[in-house]
């Protein structure tokens, strides 16, 4: 197997351009891949390069990346003539250097940033009058990147002031100090993170919101958090979420349920082909997150039967079963236990004739079962919302929630969910009537010979991002009302 390509410093143009022609894709996230970068070295900027081709004289290194975005090499690509080891070593040390150096840099500017947002200024808020809110965010997400836009867009319909903050390409990388420069520079009332809890990066009184969609290790470690007395968080579903967040010192009353939403100009039931008697399901394969180590075959072998069989499996089920296959417990119930309820009812359901099936997603061809009924990948939003507008069922499997963001989006587009019937440990409501559960093989099966009653605009209007927004600034106001009299 050829090795993955890494972003690259070349000592000669030529090489550079020939790599950046390639326009190869690196690894950045199990999920997510970027344009490779391919630096080069030279006194002059090679005329009409490639973009992915950066002109970068190797004793600019320190400086450029003190202030650029752009991700610093990994590899170092030597021509022919320098291929000697003495040659090797000394441009090795001193490329090495140079970005150690910019490093340094860095953290001197962020210690500064730190500093100057912690103590200088900040704007009071009047929740009367529009809002500066600040929405930072990643493209290298499948899922986050989308729900800080939606709601980003939800506040500026309401009126407030909005930067939402991401990489303007994929050959960048959104950086702690990234982000430090844009609060320092925008001066926000309220910071929005998804997964993240990030208290150094704000003034004492700028009010930080935390939606948590992930167990994330931030909130899974089980190590204290420095919360203040402006911050609230959001959770997607309050079991596990909400005990991984009391536990980290913020008080339950400070924690809300939130879950997922949808933008309803997107998802909706309205236009498009007439719909086919079908069954679509969007998402991608768990099974990237395995370790496929021994003891998690047996863990897999052992859980198998027990959810053919249609049992109501617990987190308590999960980890005593993890405990006595030798698998980290946490690894067993967010990851293990998450790939069984997302990629068995696929393939059960590619395994049925009755109705004609359509999979779209990552990594389903890998999969033997799958891989004929697999459409491959297709960008969130309009494409999605298309598939679901163009099918009568759409499969909804989730090991935690019945409120997921794949059941949502189809239901608004008014597709009928077939739903994992996980309401034994779910957060309702449970859309009973717009739902066909399904727990076993034959329940799923079962299920494409049924109807269910279809209200696109109930979905729409319940996983609303404004309705979330708005949610958003009434807490706010509650907690700077409240906190006002303890903050020095």
């Amino acid at each position: 197997m050829a090795a993955a390509a890494q972003d690259t410093y070349f000592l000669d143009w030529r090489d550079a351009r020939r790599v950046a022609g390639e326009r190869n894709r690196i690894p950045i996230t199990i999920a997510a891949t970027g344009s490779q970068i391919c630096y080069y070295d030279g006194d002059e900027a090679v005329p009409d390069a490639p973009p992915a081709m950066i002109h970068l004289p190797l004793d600019r290194i320190p400086e450029f990346f003190r202030c650029s975005d752009l991700r610093m090499p990994k590899a170092v690509c030597f021509p022919k003539r320098l291929q000697t080891e003495p040659a090797i070593r000394e441009l090795t040390g001193r490329i090495r250097q140079g970005l150690c150096e910019a490093i340094e840099r860095r953290r001197a500017e962020t210690a500064v940033l730190v500093s100057r947002i912690r103590k200088g200024p900040a704007p009071a808020p009047d929740f009367d009058r529009p809002l500066w809110i600040l929405l930072p965010t990643t493209r290298f997400t499948t899922v986050l990147q989308y729900a800080s836009r939606g709601l980003a867009r939800a506040f500026e319909r309401l009126g407030h002031r909005v930067v939402y903050l991401i990489e303007r390409d994929d050959m960048r990388w959104m950086t702690h100090l990234e982000l430090l420069r844009a609060v320092h520079e925008f001066g926000p009332h309220i910071v929005i993170h998804l997964n993240r809890h990030l208290p150094e990066a704000i003034h004492p009184r700028t009010i930080e919101v935390s939606w948590w969609q992930d167990p994330v290790p931030q909130i899974t470690r089980g190590q204290p958090l420095a919360w203040g007395p402006l911050e609230l968080a959001y959770v997607i579903a309050r079991e596990p979420f909400e005990g991984l967040i009391e536990r980290t010192g913020l008080a339950r009353e400070r924690i809300g349920v939130q879950p997922l939403c949808i933008d309803a100009e997107v998802f909706h039931d309205r236009g498009g082909p007439p719909r086919e008697e079908k069954v679509v399901f969007v998402g991608s394969s768990a099974r990237r997150c395995l370790l496929r180590t021994p003891e998690e075959g047996r863990l897999i072998d052992a859980l198998t039967p027990r959810i053919l069989d249609g049992e109501p499996l617990v987190r308590r089920d999960i980890e005593e079963a993890a405990e006595r296959c030798g698998v980290p417990p946490a690894h067993a119930y967010f990851k293990v236990h998450h790939y069984l309820i997302r990629d068995l009812p696929v393939r059960w359901l590619c395994g049925q004739s009755a109705v004609p099936v359509e999979v779209y997603g990552r990594f389903w061809d890998e999969d033997e079962v799958v891989a004929p009924f697999f459409r491959g990948e297709v960008p969130h939003g309009p494409a999605v919302a298309e598939i679901y507008r163009s099918a009568r069922y759409a499969l909804s499997c989730h090991s935690q929630l019945v409120q997921n963001q794949r059941l949502a989006e189809a239901a608004a587009c008014g597709s009928i969910p077939i739903v994992f019937d996980c309401r034994y440990q779910a957060e309702p409501p449970f859309w009973e009537e717009q739902c066909l559960f399904f727990r076993t093989p034959g329940e799923l099966v079962d299920s494409l010979h049924r109807e269910a009653v279809t209200d696109p605009r109930r979905f729409q209007e319940h996983y609303s991002y404004e309705h979330f927004a708005r949610r958003i600034l009434a807490g706010a106001r509650a907690r700077w009302e409240a906190a006002m009299a303890e903050i020095p």
